[in-house]
């Protein structure tokens, strides 16, 4: 129903302006502008709203962030395993891991989890304090990645 709506109103201003066109001769970037108008209207009400699917996007990045931090998936450890180089913060090229990298720090600054049993908490690299012990202690990547303990082992 939604998609019928924002058709119809796609094609009775374009219509106008098909119209208006015969008369005047328009920017194209002023035709980009109202095209993006009627969308933002049409999927959020508010011609100056920013595009939902900025939103979905931003919400869909942050859960990657997410689950390459907290998911014991084959996907979540082979992310960073591929991609990041344990010498430095650069990273080999990829059309997904940017965006993933990019959130990375405000996922960390803005989560914490629940222990538990701490079975699946790691206790080296997981947030389970104010900070992770490893940033604390300022550990090289080298030795971070070979520390493998979890909470439940102290």
């Amino acid at each position: 129903m939604l998609s019928r709506m924002l058709n119809f109103s796609i094609h009775v201003i374009q219509g106008m302006l098909i119209f208006s066109i015969h008369i005047y001769s328009w920017p194209t970037s002023l035709l980009k502008l109202i095209n993006n108008w009627m969308c933002n209207f049409v999927w959020a009400g508010d011609p100056d709203a920013q595009k939902i699917t900025i939103l979905i996007n931003e919400a869909a990045v942050l859960k990657l962030c997410w689950d390459v931090l907290t998911s014991s998936s084959q996907w979540a450890s082979f992310c960073p395993a591929r991609f990041l180089r344990h010498d430095s913060h650069k990273y080999i090229k990829s059309f997904i891991w940017p965006g993933i990298n990019n959130k990375m720090s405000l996922v960390k600054l803005h989560s914490s989890r629940i222990i538990g049993y701490g079975k699946s908490m790691k206790f080296w690299s997981n947030k389970w304090l104010s900070e992770i012990i490893a940033d604390a202690l300022n550990l090289p990547a080298e030795v971070r990645f070979s520390l493998k303990a979890t909470v439940s082992d102290f």
